[in-house]
């Protein structure tokens, strides 16, 4: 039985995956072993590459030392995915470079770059609105599993997923570990950062951008990186393992909880009939004419799993026994089903979901759409995501408590019964992310629309075989779900400590802000500002100075760029570039909100500024792994989501300037990142407060190279 099952999801989904610079994909966790092809131009592997070939790999002795057991280039492998999960917009400057420089290279046809470019394009569409990643923690243990299989890929000269004994990357690390995870593979880099843009970027795996999911899930707690040197004829091999927990690897003690009502076992495959006792799994009353009736029944189906999770686990046993050794892939499908079952065994009756005309009718369009282009994805023909089209619906996306998106949209193929298709969803079998689970079992959905797409002609992912039995599932959150919802800003002050009207017209004294004479003036609210340094004060003054009167800041902008351009040595060209659209912006915008000054928001400021000064760094990502995003809840506060379901940044880290309006025109500017994260930040319309703090200097910073000392630096903190 030929299946397909498809789901969206922000993060990405945990597979194996194998990636080659502009190669075709060798392996995979279901493939045989497959030699490379010569297709590199041999000029482009650079014999005094940056990465050193390793030729031998002895396993270690205990280390003396903590990461004694890894390779300087092994270590700084890990930094480099480090920093790409805590600040992936920041991350885009380095893949704009890497794809001007690979346009430059003459060894790269023009079918070839434009492959590339289009994939980049993507990838910095991607982590534009990506937030921050939790930071991974190294692992002896699946090092010593990706050493080996390092040793073994050596040996027989072949760069696959599969070893030489049949293993897959998830046997080998389920075998040695209490872990559960997924590997990449890479070659031909000529640098530590180039490889992994090169695993982001993906441009080979069109379909599925799986490396990149790799890199970018959200799921994982733990890293390893081999260099494995030469392999063949391919210069710098590496393996990269990441992992989390198995939670079946370790005894699970449940919480008691009193036995729920349970459903009669009558069967619900047929369209006639529902179960009896699950009268809550039925539809409301209404006006259903406009779905067919098989599309009535998958929404029962779904229902019916949903009122009575614990109830649905005999149909799960019935699915395993019917579909014994019928399922491939890199995990046993009664290992997925068993987790399945302890979560429905542990779960609580889910909402009751209840059909939605709009949102069928959106369903539908998609559905139609996929069918007339041959495809079955989430993105339409117009580019427009599951995201977008739930907003057509006039509904709402559910926003979790961390700030990531559930996927509210599942595709579907190859399963003839209702039933069958919710279980293949419901189980995910060989999808590690279950995304289509999460999408069924989540909590906040109050709506739903089932549209069943039927057949779809020369479907790629079938090989260009028809795929048959093709359904959409879309689900929203209702009004009775804002606590999940995006918001806009709070109205009153019960979460500030330094309440005011913020109508003060005083002009500020503070040396380091000059007042524009057509501004509000400064428009710090009027309270107890005890807490902040007069510099703090006159950061939030000059701050509000610029959101108040958008386009009376552009002298400030003009002169700044003036000052800069008599220090600079080289071209200002991409200064002024930068400069000539804030003004663009500013001249456009209308006027902002004032922000108050919050003392709660402002000691979680002045905590991260201080782990960053005694750690010698000016990092989002603080050293216990929390990001901004974690922080402003300690604010008791929110983040600011956009419609389009994106995060809005919410920090500022800055240093170098002397002054304080200097330091908030060079954020504004934002000269040298591309997504002008900084200048979002400050001109972002939805915050309402604001913290500020002075670092001041920070000693042998890390960015410097760990010699030099970076004054001047600051936090700025937003949030609603």
């Amino acid at each position: 039985m030929r299946l397909l099952t498809l789901f969206c999801l922000i993060g990405a989904s945990l597979i194996t995956s194998c990636s080659l610079l502009n190669k075709d994909k060798v392996g995979s966790s279901t493939a045989d072993t497959t030699n490379l092809q010569d297709s590199i131009p041999t000029e482009y592997n650079l014999a005094d590459s940056a990465l050193a070939t390793v030729d031998t790999i002895v396993t270690p002795q205990p280390p003396k030392t903590p990461l004694e057991y890894m390779s300087i280039n092994e270590k700084a492998m890990i930094d480099e995915i480090n920093l790409l999960r805590a600040d992936p917009n920041a991350y885009i400057q380095y893949v704009d470079q890497y794809i001007q420089e690979f346009n430059a290279d003459a060894n790269f046809d023009t079918a070839m770059k434009r492959n590339e470019m289009q994939a980049v394009d993507e990838l910095v569409a991607q982590l534009r609105y990506q937030s921050p990643l939790p930071t991974l923690e190294p692992n002896e243990s699946l090092h010593l599993v990706a050493q080996r299989h390092g040793v073994d890929i050596k040996e027989q000269g072949v760069i696959a997923h599969r070893g030489s004994d049949g293993s897959t990357p998830l046997s080998r690390i389920q075998d040695s570990t209490s872990l559960t995870g997924a590997e990449n593979l890479v070659a031909g880099g000529r640098s530590i950062r180039e490889t992994v843009i090169m695993l982001l970027v993906d441009a080979n795996d069109r379909m599925g951008r799986s490396h990149r999911k790799t890199l970018l899930n959200p799921a994982w707690k733990y890293v390893a990186c081999n260099a494995v040197g030469k392999v063949g004829e391919q210069p710098n091999t590496w393996i990269q393992l990441f992992a989390y927990d198995d939670p079946n690897d370790k005894p699970i003690e449940l919480p008691i909880r009193t036995k729920p009502t349970e459903t009669k076992d009558e069967d619900t495959d047929r369209i006639e009939s529902t179960d009896s006792d699950a009268d809550n799994a039925v539809m409301a009353d209404g006006d259903f004419s406009y779905m067919t009736a098989e599309e009535k029944a998958m929404i029962v189906e779904i229902n019916l799993l949903r009122s009575n999770p614990k109830g649905y686990i005999k149909y799960v046993d019935e699915h395993v026994r019917n579909n014994q050794g019928g399922f491939g892939g890199f995990e046993p499908l009664e290992k997925a089903a068993n987790e399945l079952k302890q979560q429905l065994k542990d779960l609580a009756p889910l909402s009751v979901l209840q059909p939605h005309q709009k949102l069928y009718e959106v369903a539908k369009a998609h559905g139609l759409d996929n069918q007339r282009n041959n495809q079955l994805e989430h993105k339409g023909s117009d580019g427009r995501s599951s995201f977008d089209r739930v907003k057509d619906a006039g509904l709402r996306i559910t926003i979790n408590p961390d700030g990531t998106v559930p996927g509210n949209e599942n595709l579907a193929a190859g399963e003839a019964s209702i039933r069958g298709t919710v279980l293949n969803l419901l189980i995910d079998h060989n999808i590690l992310s279950r995304g289509h689970r999460k999408a069924l079992l989540e909590p906040s959905w109050a709506y739903v629309a089932c549209y069943n797409i039927g057949t779809i002609k020369n479907l790629p992912d079938f090989g260009g075989d028809d795929g048959e039995h093709c359904w959409l599932q879309f689900f929203a959150p209702g009004d009775g779900n804002e606590s999940n919802q995006p918001r806009p800003p709070a109205t009153d002050n019960s979460n500030t400590e330094a309440p005011g009207t913020g109508d003060n017209n005083t002009e500020s004294t503070s040396d380091n802000t000059e007042t524009n004479n057509s501004s509000t003036g400064s428009n710090l609210a009027t309270g107890d500002f005890s807490f902040m340094t007069e510099k703090e004060k006159a950061m939030i003054e000059e701050i509000n100075l610029m959101r108040t009167n958008p386009k009376g800041y552009i002298p400030y902008v003009d002169a700044y760029v003036a000052e800069m351009k008599t220090m600079m040595i080289g071209s200002s060209r991409s200064l002024e570039k930068a400069a000539k659209e804030l003004k663009k912006e500013l001249n456009n915008i209308s006027t902002l909100s004032r922000l108050q000054p919050h003392q709660k928001l402002y000691q979680v400021a002045k905590a991260h500024g201080l782990d960053n000064q005694r750690h010698n760094q000016l990092e989002h990502t603080g050293t216990d792994g929390r990001s901004s995003f974690d922080r402003v809840k300690d604010a008791n506060l929110k983040i600011s989501i956009k419609p389009d379901g994106s995060v809005a940044p919410n920090e500022n880290l800055a240093g170098g300037e002397s002054t304080v309006r200097n330091t908030v025109l060079a954020l504004l500017i934002d000269d040298g990142i591309p997504t002008r994260g900084h200048r979002k930040a400050l001109m972002e319309p939805s915050w309402k407060y604001v913290a500020c703090y002075n670092i001041g200097t920070i000693k042998n910073l890390k960015d410097l190279g760990g010699t030099e000392d970076m004054g001047h630096c600051w936090v700025q903190f937003f949030a609603l």
